[in-house]
């Protein structure tokens, strides 16, 4: 959020600044990428269950479509984003069971996802997760994987309330 604050101060006082045509021109780019994408990805993350699939693979889609219009932007704003995918993992997807955003058939697809691992610790491996490869037709459920357990058995939760869930659908 801080960039998006600061780059847009910049540009309003970039004249009484002196900045110089280039810089200004690229501040100009910077906060229109802001606006049009990040500002309504960070309004609209209001829950924990929403910010980190939902929103993620959104803003991820979004600045894939961005490129069309602003690739050197878009792309600079990708590759950076490629670093940061950690809450699209599979131990992170599963947070999307919980959201609002989610269609009630995508949630049942990730429910159905899910069951198909069996929670295990040995599939909770330490280490660095793996991040996932997106395109554009990329949903949440493919994400889901052995390790999505994982955060059901920290709080010792192993799915019967899930298969609840995906008999009420």
């Amino acid at each position: 959020m801080d960039t998006i604050l600061y780059s847009g101060k910049m540009y309003a006082f970039g004249k009484q600044l002196k900045y110089d045509d280039g810089k200004f021109q690229k501040l100009h780019q910077i906060c229109f990428i802001n606006d049009l994408i990040f500002v309504k990805v960070w309004l609209n993350a209001q829950t924990a269950a929403d910010a980190p699939p939902v929103d993620d693979l959104m803003l991820w889609k979004s600045l894939n479509m961005y490129e069309k219009y602003e690739p050197g932007v878009a792309r600079a704003d990708l590759l950076t984003f490629s670093r940061h995918l950690w809450y699209l993992t599979e131990e992170a997807v599963t947070f999307s069971v919980f959201s609002k955003k989610v269609s009630d058939p995508e949630t049942k697809e990730i429910s159905a996802s899910l069951m198909k691992y069996k929670p295990n610790e040995k599939s909770f491996p330490t280490g660095l997760s793996v991040f996932p490869v997106l395109n554009h037709a990329t949903k949440l459920h493919p994400l889901v994987g052995p390790k999505a357990w994982l955060i059901f058995h920290l709080f010792k939760q192993y799915g019967a309330w899930l298969r609840f869930r995906l008999n009420q659908a």
